[in-house]
């Protein structure tokens, strides 16, 4: 039995009538009902009863009609993962991200992405993360390069790396005279309780790196920081701290990849400022086709190496 006669006789079944299942299937009536009869035959069973309006399944009739319909599904599946394997050579992926992570980790991603994928276009639209998840909910953007949480349980994300976040204070700023030195590390801790009367250069409300900020504020009781910018580029507020406009936040990726001058000093906190969890993050409604799946493989391989 093929998918041709399964197809007829599940077309029958649902229109409870030869003609007009023939009508649905562009074909003869007599074709259809060749194809019943040889069917029936060769199964050694009646799957309908004939009527003066039609036909009706029998209860044999009826099961055997449920499997015919998983088979056609499982078949309709099999074809379109075939058409997504062959598609994924050449295709379109529109990735969201933040501004901030777009500078940092698409130069470490894209390379390696569009040599391995030269056929897929990758389409870039930066907003900030909560803005982001929304994008995915509506399927503007097939897959998003996030920071942790995630807000929606309708949306997957695979965990990439962990970022510690640092505070960047210029080498002016007399503070900088008194972070310790932490064995085996090139960077020197600071206390929190030094920097509650500090200028602060912060992102805008919603990012994920504002967040962090006013988490570390609460825990620290710092009810209303002196807050001397709002900012929503990272290299900005890199410069600007430097300068000695202020103190910022920012993921400990910028010290590595940001090198252009004026550098300000990094310093760790305590756990009071968390770490972030950078992640890739696509619609868990939707299975995520092929082009996603070689996007997210990559991003584990590429991205989690780099850190």
């Amino acid at each position: 039995m093929d998918i041709r006669e399964m197809l007829y006789i599940v077309t029958i079944a649902k229109e409870n009538n030869i003609s007009r299942a023939a009508e649905k299937l562009f074909v003869s009536q007599s074709t259809v009902s060749q194809t019943l009869q040889q069917v029936e035959s060769r199964l050694g069973c009646q799957i309908f009863t004939r009527n003066p309006y039609g036909v009706m399944l029998t209860p044999m009739g009826t099961r055997i009609v449920e499997v015919m319909e998983r088979t056609i599904e499982f078949f309709a599946k099999a074809e379109q993962n075939i058409q997504d394997i062959v598609a994924a050579r050449a295709g379109r992926i529109i990735l969201g991200t933040s501004l901030f992570l777009s500078s940092l980790l698409l130069p470490a991603l894209l390379p390696h992405f569009k040599e391995k994928y030269p056929g897929i276009v990758i389409d870039v639209k930066t907003s900030s993360s909560s803005l982001l998840e929304n994008l995915l909910l509506r399927d503007e953007i097939d897959v998003a390069l996030i920071t942790l949480p995630v807000h929606s349980d309708k949306i997957h994300v695979v965990p990439l790396f962990t970022e510690r976040l640092l505070l960047m204070v210029s080498p002016d700023n007399p503070i900088a005279k008194l972070g310790e030195p932490i064995p085996g590390e090139q960077l020197k801790l600071l206390d929190p309780k030094l920097i509650k009367d500090q200028a602060f250069i912060l992102s805008p409300p919603g990012n994920r790196l504002r967040d962090a900020a006013d988490n570390f504020f609460k825990k620290q009781g710092i009810n209303s920081p002196n807050i001397v910018m709002i900012n929503n580029s990272i290299e900005t507020a890199k410069r600007l701290a430097a300068l000695n406009v202020g103190v910022a936040f920012a993921p400990e990726r910028l010290r590595k990849y940001s090198l252009s001058p004026p550098i300000p000093e990094y310093f760790l906190l305590d756990e009071s400022l968390p770490n972030w969890i950078i992640a890739v993050a696509y619609n868990k409604q939707e299975s995520p086709d092929m082009l996603i799946t070689k996007f997210v493989k990559a991003a584990k391989q590429f991205l989690a190496a780099e850190v």
